[in-house]
Formats: C-alpha cells, structure tokens, sequence
C-alpha cells in the first residue's frame, strides 16, 4: 500500500521503480526514503524529499549521500575502536 507521498510522486513524476532509504537526522518523517522513478517517456527520474516535498534530484548528488555515508561509516568504527582499545 503507497502512502500519500509515494502517491504524490507516482501523480506527478511515474511510476515508482525502486525506494531506498535516505539517511538523515532531521527532517520530516517522510524524508528518510529516495525514489527510482520511471515517466511516460521510460527516461528514470531520481526523486529525493526536502521537508516532505519531492523534487527530482540528480546522480551526483546522490553520489555525494553515498561519500556521506562512507564518511560516517569510517568515523563510526573509528570511534568504536578508540573506545574499545582503551585501557587505563
């Protein structure tokens, strides 16, 4: 069952191919997913949210997300190590 943003969506861009998560923080409930869109013409859209309204993003831009994440990633093991590597 779609939920009224994934209806919006399909309304105004395509259909929805693919929905994959978006990390963030803060924001709208409903700006923790990103859409794979397919319009009438078969061209694929990339639709990401901005609180709570959908605008058609582009490749690099989810690009620069995934050099996010992988920062995050590496921090996060980082922080772990330095904390279980401790000894007093």
């Amino acid at each position: 069952m779609k939920n009224d943003l994934e209806q919006i969506i399909e309304t105004k861009y395509g259909k929805i191919v693919f929905k994959f998560p978006v990390l963030r923080f803060s924001g709208s409930p409903y700006d923790c997913h990103g859409f794979v869109v397919e319009d009438l013409s078969q061209q694929r859209l990339l639709i990401l949210t901005k609180d709570n309204v959908p605008f058609i993003s582009t490749i690099e831009q989810l690009q620069s997300k995934l050099a996010e994440y992988t920062k995050v990633n590496f921090d996060t093991k980082k922080a772990l190590t330095l904390l279980t590597n401790y000894k007093i």
